[in-house]
């Protein structure tokens, strides 16, 4: 047996706690990236053309969004997205801003598939600005994109800062170097969508699990805000988070202690869920989970329900995704399965 496998058990998990827990800063300075990114946010706010805009101003933004597409290597300018996001959460958040607003089935009871406390937090994003004399509702409209240009913003130079104090200062300029030219990234970040508003609080999430492990109720509140107040199909997420904290944790305090502390961040999470259900319950005057309801509909729904009501796209959708919104950098991550494989594989055969 070689050498090498002899290493004590607790001199690697000291090793593997030095490389997590390392103090080498950034490359490019937090603040920076946040400018950089927030100004990006607030192009991809202005630009990123949704419908129901003024018709004078949708050809001025579409000729400018060209324009920042083709910079950014995209195949054709950012899409006009369907009616699902004007009528789902446009119309609702309308409705409780001034009274009045268009329903969709999604917000009948009988399916209760779309949770208000989500368009009523957006609402409250926008209320202040909405006291101001004079102010027009395209205002309003774009404020809230830009605040949600913001936030998203924030969360991707936090993932940026824990990727380079944990894992390496490479790996956080290379996160930024592919997020923000992506065109996928352009179109999500001030989007006033559930999934998009998930992927925020999951690179939150994440950050939280890189930069601080010992916190791990501040980690797992992320996620569950993100699965419950968000999209609950990202929950699946947090899975590889924690198995990964758990071996490393386990490894280094003993299986007892992970567990107790796995235990005790169980509790923020229970708290969200209990304003989650409360709040839908009470606006739809009826005991509902939203989440829970939005998985029976689109995995358990049967032939007449579900995802498959409106029609699929073929298997190469996935792929053509990538390639549109990360370009070359989707096809270097593909490349790497292989080697991932490979590595572990290579080493387990040098320690026989």
């Amino acid at each position: 047996m070689s050498p090498r496998s002899q290493v004590p058990l607790a001199a690697a998990t000291q090793k593997i706690e030095s490389v997590r827990t390392t103090k080498k800063g950034p490359l490019i300075p937090y603040h920076v990236v946040l400018s950089v990114t927030f100004s990006v946010g607030l192009i991809s706010a202005a630009f990123a053309i949704i419908p129901d805009c003024d018709e004078g101003i949708i050809y001025l933004l579409t000729a400018l969004s060209s324009l920042w597409s083709r910079f950014q290597f995209k195949v054709q300018g950012p899409n006009v997205v369907s009616i699902l996001l004007v009528f789902n959460y446009w119309e609702p958040t309308h409705y409780l801003s001034y009274g009045d607003g268009l329903q969709t089935w999604e917000y009948s009871p009988i399916y209760a598939i779309r949770s208000w406390l989500y368009v009523g937090v957006h609402s409250l994003l926008t209320l202040p600005f909405s006291l101001v004399p004079s102010i027009q509702k395209y205002h309003i409209f774009f404020i809230l994109r830009a605040i949600l240009a913001g936030i998203g913003s924030v969360s991707q130079a936090e993932l940026y800062d824990a990727l380079s104090r944990s894992i390496g200062p490479e790996v956080g300029l290379l996160f930024i170097l592919i997020s923000v030219p992506s065109a996928g990234m352009f179109q999500a970040i001030p989007a006033y969508l559930p999934s998009s508003f998930a992927m925020y609080f999951v690179m939150f999430g994440i950050a939280e699990f890189l930069k601080t492990p010992v916190f791990l109720s501040r980690a797992v509140t992320y996620f569950a805000v993100a699965g419950l107040l968000g999209w609950p199909f990202c929950l699946a997420l947090v899975v590889p988070q924690l198995s990964l904290w758990g071996f490393d944790d386990g490894r280094a305090r003993g299986s007892i202690n992970m567990i107790q502390r796995m235990a005790c961040s169980v509790f923020s999470p229970l708290i969200v869920l209990a304003i989650v259900v409360g709040a839908d319950s009470l606006a739809y005057r009826k005991p509902v989970f939203v989440p829970l309801n939005i998985i029976l509909y689109n995995v358990f729904g049967g032939s007449e329900r579900g995802p498959d009501l409106y029609g699929t796209e073929p298997w190469w959708y996935y792929l053509a995704n990538l390639s549109l919104n990360f370009n070359i950098m989707a096809v270097a991550a593909l490349a790497s399965i292989p080697v991932l494989v490979c590595i572990p594989i290579h080493t387990i055969m040098i320690n026989l």
